[in-house]
């Protein structure tokens, strides 16, 4: 859910089983808002 959640920003997708997500495709030139998205998904999950 991370990674499909946090590489749609790029345009891309992700996907795989929980353990071993990928993602790929997109635009390499928004990868920092990529990360940023991730660390606040994960500070959400953290926070339940």
């Amino acid at each position: 859910d991370l990674v499909r959640s946090s590489w749609a920003s790029l345009g891309g997708k992700g996907g795989g089983k929980p353990d071993i997500a990928q993602g790929g495709g997109g635009n390499p030139e928004m990868v920092p808002a990529v990360f940023a998205k991730l660390r606040g998904l994960v500070a959400d999950l953290a926070a339940r």
